[in-house]
């Protein structure tokens, strides 16, 4: 562990400073990788999660003044594929790009569902179709269709792993 020795309140103040730090680090700073490792591992041992660190991560990129405290998980998934993370009022969903396409997937036919197909014919539902209208929405408005909030989604690189982060309330 990255602070052993150290209570547990300076040990998040600590992580607070390097996470500002890292914040403002390219990327391809040759320390980068090696201060993301060791917050993320003093981290995992406060028993906070990655969707916890990845959403702090890009809540402080964003100018937010927020510690890891204010955060934590929402009562559910987000269609079992994100992790609802909850600050204050606000909820936003962290998912890793690997999942996107199934979560967006699986999002799009429940909103089908509960919203299209009652506005279509009941002797004309047979003929709709599925895979076209989410192709269509998928290649017109991306993604952004999960972001109930405003409809912006932004991805964050975290050790070369993608994430995408939204706000859904």
């Amino acid at each position: 562990m990255m602070f052993e020795g150290f209570d547990e309140e300076e040990r998040k103040l600590m992580n607070s400073i390097y996470f500002n730090e890292l914040v403002y680090m390219d990327k391809d700073d040759e320390d980068y990788e090696e201060l993301v490792e060791m917050l993320v591992e003093d981290i995992e041992g406060m028993d906070f999660t990655d969707a916890l660190v990845v959403c702090y991560i890009w809540l402080m990129k964003n100018g937010n003044d927020i510690t890891l405290e204010d955060l934590e998980y929402g009562k559910y998934d987000f269609y079992e594929y994100g992790n609802i993370i909850k600050w204050g009022n606000e909820e936003y969903v962290v998912v890793q790009e690997s999942l996107m396409d199934v979560l967006f997937k699986e999002y799009m036919e429940e909103y089908i569902d509960e919203c299209v197909i009652g506005d279509i014919p009941e002797s004309l539902r047979g003929y709709f179709d599925y895979e076209a209208y989410i192709d269509d929405w998928e290649n017109d408005d991306g993604y952004s269709v999960m972001a109930s909030y405003d409809g912006y989604i932004d991805d964050i690189d975290i050790l070369g792993d993608q994430y995408y982060v939204f706000r859904i309330n």
